[in-house]
């Protein structure tokens, strides 16, 4: 298929081409498609849509603020979907924060795919509903830096007074990072710890295990069930304090074990749930 991606291009950002239309370009590509990207900031405009849509089987829109005024990369210039007559699919990621209801209507949106399945009945309009998760990137992921376990137990991302609670308690060190820089220092952790706040699927929880490195997550049934209920990944979890803390204690102290269920839960991981898997399942939904 011929197949365009709407996205925007991190401009100066070490993961600009992390992002989630950059994930699925490198995927369908892997797949044989003939894909192009574009979008605000990237080498084809926004602008450029309605002139070149024509030419393509399909449209894939992943950009879920094309309006933000709060960007740094300021609002899309163009956003007038509802002229385009190509398929579209529009990958609902944040709707848990955002009412998408008129944005598929005006936009005339064929098929909306959900990150959130809790969240597929908050669209009341027409469309085409998709349970499409977020995946793994083995293009960013599948790579071994060979880093040296220098860091017990790390978080990287945001903190809130929840997570701020577990990191001063078990002297978690704390990281700002993106791209490659962000999956080595992953590798760098014998554990890396995670507090997520959705009840559905939660990338980090993905980004974690496909770096390779032993995670420890609050527990999750949707997750959980998502993966199989694959025996590694459930003992990643923790369903309260003391099981963490009995887990923290175990596995800083039980490396091979603690590596081989890392490796075990990595090799799930990209068989069956990578973004060529996610993308060979979108396009099996479109009719």
């Amino acid at each position: 298929m011929k197949i365009l991606i709407a996205d925007i291009f991190l401009t100066g950002r070490s993961h600009a081409k992390w992002k989630d239309g950059f994930v699925f370009y490198y995927a369908l590509q892997n797949l044989g498609h003939e894909v192009t990207i574009c979008g605000k900031n990237c080498e084809i405009s926004e602008f450029e849509i309605p002139n070149i849509a024509h030419n393509y089987d399909l449209i894939i829109i992943t950009e879920n603020y094309p309006h933000a005024t709060w960007d740094p990369w300021g609002p899309w210039g163009w956003w007038d979907w509802g002229r385009i007559d190509v398929p579209k699919i529009f990958w609902a990621i944040d709707t848990h924060l955002v009412d998408y209801n008129h944005f598929i209507q005006n936009g005339k949106i064929d098929y909306v795919a959900f990150n959130n399945k809790n969240h597929m009945n908050n669209i009341n309009v027409k469309c085409n509903k998709i349970y499409l998760p977020y995946g793994i990137s083995k293009k960013h992921y599948n790579i071994n830096y060979n880093e040296n376990k220098i860091n017990d137990i790390s978080f990287i991302g945001g903190i809130n007074p929840e997570r701020n609670k577990y990191i001063e308690k078990y002297s978690i060190k704390t990281f700002q990072l993106f791209g490659e820089d962000y999956v080595r220092e992953m590798q760098r952790s014998k554990i890396c710890f995670n507090k997520s706040i959705s009840d559905d699927l939660n990338a980090k929880n993905l980004e974690i295990i496909g770096s390779g490195t032993f995670m420890l997550s609050n527990f999750n049934e949707n997750f959980l069930n998502f993966m199989d209920n694959n025996e590694c990944i459930k003992e990643m979890l923790y369903k309260d304090d003391d099981e963490l803390d009995r887990k923290i204690k175990y596995y800083l102290s039980h490396d091979s074990e603690r590596e081989e269920i890392s490796k075990k839960a990595r090799e799930y991981l990209f068989n069956n749930h990578s973004y060529e898997k996610r993308s060979e399942y979108l396009l099996g939904q479109i009719k």
